[in-house]
Parts: structure tokens; C-alpha cells; sequence
């Protein structure tokens, strides 16, 4: 499409965009005002790429802030001046993400494409910049305006293929932005010869570049490559500001009908006899390599490789195209391609208890450090269940109809944040029951704001014989529930996780019936029913005096959350001090936090096996 800027309407610009889309036709823009580069530009049916020359920015794309993503894709974590200059002298694929518009856009602190040496001042100004030496963006790195530093003329570019993944990088012909002072001008006067710019909103996942990338080196022309990928974005969730499959977000200024040569593709078949089996040779270096294996399961896959390395890609045509990371222990890597085994209700369901879990530890620190006591442990607790709550987030999100063409690594996936799940359980319920002994054993109050309260049920028998009750506490935000356990004769008793039953009403997971009288030199044992609608956990015991000088903790336990009895022991020294102490029991499942905590009354009596807690649901 030759597109005269001084004349056509959005409205006009648009509708013939649709068209060609509803023809399934590549589309590509080449702007009239461009005359001078016509012939070069239509000229350039080949173009020469090497990954080795290049560079790519994604700034909205997490996954590659790991450290494991090949070195290329990692450029967006080099935040200094030098390093902007490396990436500007890349002669083959320039990929920048970030925020950005028609006249300007920041890839980081030393990489913000201006145009404002393009302007003449005949013309109106759009940017109030335009004319002057001054620059409105540098307060975003808390530099003066008059500063220069970290502001590209996009002239200066060196890349053959630009991908400037912002939004809204071409302007549309008759809208705010006039071509003369847009990007897309600088670029075309550069040493581009095709780029890849947008309409509209655009953040394109990194399985788009993998899938452009992979298409390009199996020749595809780059109109069609260009479209594929707008494809995928939008059956992958992905956000346009056109309707269309294929013409938005990306477009192309360009030849459509040019080819890539110098980017390679392994084709791989699988092992014989394991249809979802492949085995490739990752070159070691900072460009890892480009996959391609028959792929046509439905819905949403991950890839498993042995040994383990970064891997994305896209799912087109029958085929997974992938990108592999390179790993130093082996060049040769095995991988399987599985679908995603992910139950988004029960990570959902985590997402609310590490959140709940941090607010109590938060709560808890609050507590410790008004003691004088050292709180970092507590706080360090609360921050990784709020990484947990995070990292949790996308394996949710991963497994939604819409993502049905992404494959996705599988390094941080379920069974690693299960794990580290049962070790926050382990380490946290452990941290509780040392704090005990500074903050005092009425933990409850630490849910911050209070939950509010609900209607009373009747509970078990408490062993003074007093008929106990359960106040239902609800927090409405993140769906959660608890029980407030007391005996009107000896007070708090517990509390206590809840889940709801297949009728609706609340479920206690744990509650506790203790006997308060104990003698020293006994052996203390705590025993603990779970009903099947337990959670996997850890449960330990503390038990402290009342002068707080004399303290003893359980070994922390592991249940499977089957319904089978937990028992914890713990010897009571003979030389422990009588009279009044505090016993509590701390149980963490999944981030949920039940408390059971009660006053003893230690006497001197021959020592003997008793039983001074117990628990039914």
C-alpha cells in the first residue's frame, strides 16, 4: 500500500487495511513521502540476518529477565550508555519494546528514539520539545531536560530489520502525528531496509518474536511472516486496536514479498517410538537456536528438557516453533512437548492464601520488633509468600482457553513452586513457634484488619468439660475463612483454617480440645485429626513459660492432608518451672495459617505419658 500522508483519512486508511485482511492478503505500508528510498526499499527482496549481529529490548516480555534466556534476548537489562551504543551498531535485527508512540519511545534509560531532529521549524510543533534543546522524558531518569544523554536520532540505526513494538510507532495517516517528525520517517532514512512497526496498542508476547523469527528462516516472505504473527497474537490473547486476524498490531514498512537469508531452523522429527520426543544440539553462545518439530496437540503446551534450559515458542500449522537456551552441562538436549496439567482453581485458591499468609507475618514482624526482638526473618517470610502469590499468577493465566498457540517453558512451573509452597509451610510454621514465646500465644490477633465475624456454631467439648464454640470469620476480599475457637470456662482455644463443604457451610480443617494439667518430666503429646478436606502441610508445637525464660519447640511434621492423624511429642524437663506456661501449635497448609494455643498449669507429679491436646473435624 503506497500511503500519501498528506491526504488520506484515518477512516479511509483503515477500511483498506480491513480489506486486504478479510482477502488474507500480507500487508505492508510504504509512505509516498518516502520517494527518495522507493527503489531501495522495493529492491530489497533479501535480506541478510545473523542473530549473532543482533540485538533485542523487550521490556514488557518478563521471561526475559532470566538468566538463562539466550544473552541477545537479555539486552533490556543493560541499563548504561555503552551498552545502548553496542545494540544501535547491530547490522542485522534491532528488536526494541517498550513504551513508545509515533514521535518518540523509551527502551530504558539510554535508548529513547527522538525525533525531534527531524523537525522543521515551519511547522507547528506537536511535541512542545520540537525547536528547543529541552526534553520532557528526562525527568523519567531524573535528568535535566536540557540533558542529552540516552536520546537516539533514529537516523543513526544501522539495523537491516527494525522492530519497534510500541505502541502506536506508525502514525496513521490524518491522526495527531504527522509522518514528517514520526519515527517511522527517521527510520526509513536510516540503514533500514524493512520494519516491523504498530498500530495501535501493542506488547507483543515473546512467542510472536519466536514465531516471526522461526518463519523468516524457513523463508517465508516477511508480509506473510509479519501476518502469522499477528495471528498468533490474537488467538494467544493477545490485544489489537484493529479487527482483524492478521493486520494488527504489527505492520509492515517494507517489501512483503522479501526473504530472509542467514537465519537457521532445525527441523527436528521425533525419537521413534515417543511421538512428543526431540533431541537437538543447542550451540553454545549468546543466540541459543531455533526449533521446529511437528506439533498438533489442542490447548495450551510446555516443554520438558533434560537437561533443563530456557524455552519459548508458538504453536502454527501443525508445527512448535521454539527458541532453546543454551546449557553449559550439555550441547545435546532432550525435550518433550506435553500439554499444560495445570488446575487454574487450585493455584487460584494459593494466590488467596499467600496473600493471607503474608498479612499475618507482616502482622507478626510488627509484633516482634515493638518486643525489641529481631523481625527480618518474619518480614523476609511475608515477602516470599507474596512471590508466591506472584510466581502463581501466571501458571493461572497460562492455562486459559484463549493461550491455545503458546508453548511455554516449563522451568518454573508447577512442581518448583509446589515445592517451594511446602517449604514456606515448613519455614513458616517453625518461625510462628519461635516467635511464640516474644509476642505471646494469642497469635490470632495479627490478622490485620479483623476478619469479620460471622454466625456461631456449637464445637467440640473443651476438658473442663464446658461445651466450646466456633465464631465463622470471613475475609471478603481474598475468599477465605477461619474459625475463632473458645471455651467460655478456659477462653481462646484456636484459630483455625476453614474450607467450605459441598453444602456451603464452613469446614474446620483443625480444631482442638486440650487438657490444660500437666506434670513436669512428662512427655507431652499432641495429637491431631485432619479431615479429608485437608490441605498438605507442616505442624509443630511450642510450649513457653510464663516468665518467657524457658522454652522448648517440637520438630516441625509433614502431613499429606489425608485425614490421618498428626501426633507431635515433646519431654517436658524436670527442672521446668510450675505453675502457668502457654502451649501453641502452628499449623501451615499451603499459606494457610491455623493456630491452636492455650494456658497449662505444670505441676510436680510422677512423671507419665498424657495426652493434652487433641483434634477432630
Amino acid at each position: 500500500m503506497l500511503v500519501d500522508y498528506g491526504s488520506a483519512s484515518p477512516s479511509e486508511y483503515l477500511a483498506l487495511l480491513r480489506a486486504a485482511d478479510q482477502a488474507d492478503c500480507p500487508v505492508a505500508v510504504i509512505p509516498t513521502a518516502a520517494r527518495p528510498r522507493f527503489a531501495e526499499i522495493l529492491a530489497s527482496d533479501e535480506l541478510v540476518l545473523d542473530l549473532r549481529d543482533s540485538a533485542f529490548r523487550l521490556l514488557e516480555c518478563p521471561e526475559t529477565v532470566d538468566a538463562a534466556v539466550p544473552a541477545i534476548l537479555r539486552r533490556g537489562q543493560v541499563a548504561t550508555a555503552d551498552g545502548a551504543g553496542e545494540d544501535l551498531r547491530r547490522g542485522s535485527i534491532l528488536a526494541l519494546q517498550g513504551h513508545g508512540g509515533p514521535a518518540d519511545a523509551g527502551f530504558g534509560p539510554f535508548m529513547n528514539l527522538c525525533s525531534r531532529g527531524l523537525y522543521d521549524a515551519s511547522d507547528q510543533p506537536t511535541f512542545p520539545c520540537y525547536g528547543t534543546t529541552r526534553c520532557f522524558r528526562q525527568a523519567l531518569y531524573a535528568r535535566a531536560d536540557a540533558d542529552t544523554a540516552g536520546l537516539i536520532d533514529p537516523r543513526d540505526v544501522k539495523a537491516s530489520l527494525v522492530i519497534l513494538d510500541g505502541c502506536g510507532t506508525l502514525p496513521v495517516p490524518g491522526s495527531l502525528f504527522p509522518f514528517a517528525t514520526s519515527l517511522a520517517r527517521g527510520l526509513l532514512e536510516s540503514r533500514a531496509r524493512a520494519l516491523v512497526l504498530s498500530h495501535g496498542v501493542s506488547a507483543s508476547p515473546l512467542s510472536a518474536y519466536v514465531l516471526l523469527l522461526a518463519l523468516l528462516a524457513e523463508s517465508a516472505p516477511l508480509g506473510v511472516a509479519v501476518r502469522a504473527a499477528n495471528r498468533h497474537r490474537r488467538v494467544s490473547a493477545g490485544t489489537a486496536s484493529i479487527v482483524g486476524d492478521g493486520v494488527a498490531p504489527w505492520i509492515l514498512v517494507g517489501n512483503p514479498i522479501a526473504r530472509v537469508r542467514g537465519l537457521h531452523v532445525n527441523v527436528l522429527e521425533p525419537v521413534a517410538g515417543a511421538p512428543q520426543d526431540f533431541v537437538c544440539e543447542t550451540p553454545p553462545g549468546p543466540t541459543g537456536a531455533l526449533v521446529r518439530v511437528p506439533e498438533r496437540s489442542d490447548g495450551p503446551a510446555e516443554v520438558v528438557t533434560d537437561p533443563p534450559c530456557w524455552v519459548a515458542g508458538a504453536r502454527f500449522e501443525g508445527f512448535g516453533y521454539l527458541w532453546l537456551g543454551h546449557t553449559e552441562s550439555s550441547s545435546v538436549v532432550h525435550a518433550r512437548i506435553k500439554p499444560r496439567s495445570i488446575d487454574p482453581a487450585t493455584w487460584l485458591r494459593r494466590q488467596r492464601q499467600a496473600r493471607g499468609a503474608a498479612t499475618f507475618l507482616r502482622g507478626l514482624a510488627g509484633a516482634v520488633a515493638r518486643a525489641g526482638a529481631d523481625a527480618s526473618v518474619m518480614r523476609t517470610l511475608a515477602d516470599l509468600w507474596l512471590a508466591v502469590e506472584e510466581s502463581a499468577e501466571p501458571l493461572v493465566l497460562s492455562v486459559i482457553d484463549a493461550q491455545v498457540d503458546v508453548i511455554a517453558d516449563s522451568i518454573a512451573g508447577p512442581m518448583e513452586l509446589s515445592q517451594h509452597v511446602e517449604t514456606l509451610d515448613r519455614v513458616s510454621a517453625m518461625a510462628i513457634a519461635q516467635a511464640a514465646a516474644t509476642t505471646g500465644a494469642r497469635l490470632y490477633r495479627f490478622w490485620s484488619p479483623p476478619w469479620p465475624s460471622g454466625h456461631l456454631t456449637e464445637g467440640p467439648t473443651c476438658s473442663c468439660g464446658a461445651l466450646t464454640v466456633m465464631e465463622l470469620r470471613r475475609h471478603p476480599g481474598l475468599q477465605l475463612a477461619r474459625f475463632n475457637v473458645r471455651c467460655p470456662g478456659c477462653g481462646p482455644i484456636g484459630d483455625v483454617a476453614a474450607v467450605p463443604d459441598t453444602s456451603g457451610a464452613p469446614v474446620p480443617v483443625v480444631h482442638c480440645v486440650p487438657s490444660r494439667l500437666v506434670e513436669v518430666g512428662s512427655t507431652l503429646e499432641w495429637r491431631l485429626h485432619f479431615n479429608d478436606q485437608a490441605r498438605p502441610g507442616t505442624a509443630c508445637a511450642t510450649v513457653f513459660d510464663a516468665f518467657r525464660r524457658s522454652r522448648l519447640c517440637t520438630a516441625s511434621v509433614r502431613y499429606g492432608g489425608d485425614g490421618r492423624v498428626l501426633t507431635l511429642h515433646a519431654e517436658l524437663p524436670p527442672e521446668w518451672p510450675i505453675g502457668l506456661s502457654q502451649a501453641v501449635v502452628v499449623i501451615c497448609s499451603e499459606g494457610q495459617i491455623s493456630l491452636i494455643d492455650y494456658d497449662l498449669v505444670v505441676r510436680r507429679e510422677p512423671s507419665r505419658r498424657l495426652t493434652i491436646g487433641g483434634a477432630t473435624a
